[in-house]
């Protein structure tokens, strides 16, 4: 008889860790989870707080013309490094390295040669996007300065001033401090003994780093 008892004690004890066990291990409905987890808003590149700082390759092609003989075409290209300060407004700075190469042959087998230059340049620029509403961040600029060239053959050094008018698009990343931009300009080259009007195409990462983050607490 007291072994009975002490068996259905056992039972009875087994029976109830099992039921505690079965009540810890049960899934927790999904109404009742709740979870915080910070998100990052991606910022437009118009909240930037007024500066940008971009690395851009350029290709371009020109027509080069002299006094008295004819216009040939030459090919260029090259890497810059642009700084734009202000958001509606502002002021572009710039400077670029690159090589143009030799001309097509002309009549007479006449061409142009190529050289090595680089060149400092500053302009005003205006966003258009923030002042009518133009979807994505479209600017127009000018710059305007001074470049020098460099002919290797004959190791001669010589300087003129450049214009180059631009229209550049910016297109944001999923990083807030960095975007990518692609622009169209039309450079010109006053050399001392012939013009030269291009027209390139520039493709660069622009970095923001005055942007920041800007992070909310969701619940989903």
């Amino acid at each position: 008889m007291k072994k009975n008892m002490q068996l259905a004690a056992l039972l009875i004890l087994i029976d109830a860790g099992s039921i505690a066990f079965a009540q810890e291990s049960a899934p927790i409905p999904q109404e009742a989870k709740v979870t915080l987890s910070p998100s990052v808003r991606q910022v437009p590149l118009e909240y930037n707080a007024g500066l940008t700082v971009s690395i851009y390759s350029m290709t371009a092609l020109f027509l080069t013309k002299e006094a008295d003989y004819a216009g040939n075409l030459q090919a260029f290209s090259g890497l810059s490094a642009k700084s734009a300060i202000g958001r509606s407004f502002g002021i572009y700075l710039e400077s670029t390295w690159g090589k143009m190469l030799p001309s097509t042959f002309g009549s007479s087998y006449f061409r142009y040669r190529g050289f090595e230059l680089l060149s400092f340049s500053a302009g005003p620029f205006i966003d258009l996007s923030l002042l009518s509403n133009i979807p994505g961040n479209l600017q127009i600029g000018i710059t305007g300065g001074a470049a020098f060239g460099y002919y290797r053959e004959s190791n001669a050094l010589f300087y003129f001033p450049i214009l180059e008018p631009s229209c550049t698009m910016y297109r944001s990343s999923s990083r807030s401090w960095i975007a990518f931009s692609g622009s169209l300009s039309a450079p010109i080259y006053l050399k001392p003994q012939a013009l030269s009007i291009g027209l390139g195409f520039q493709f660069g990462i622009v970095f923001l780093p005055l942007t920041k983050e800007s992070k909310s607490t969701v619940s989903p």
